[in-house]
């Protein structure tokens, strides 16, 4: 019997971490003063090139030296 409790205890735990992780991903850039970039970047508004790996660029050019494709945030 204890075994059973111990096994639902573990599984209630997983879940509402996962729950937390779940809603803890949605990043709203705007709220932290960013400029939005997708796949969950933020970049400041002097750095609004991504390479979509994370990183931010001052410019195209910059960004194209990734050799990655480079999008411009929002």
């Amino acid at each position: 019997m204890k075994r059973k409790h111990f096994l639902f205890g573990f599984v209630a735990i997983l879940m509402v971490t996962g729950v937390c992780l779940t809603a803890c991903d949605d990043i709203n850039c705007s709220d932290i003063g960013q400029l939005d970039c997708g796949n969950d970047t933020c970049c400041k508004e002097d750095v609004p090139w991504t390479d979509g790996h994370g990183s931010c660029y001052s410019s195209l050019s910059y960004c194209r030296q990734t050799g990655w494709n480079c999008t411009k945030c929002w």
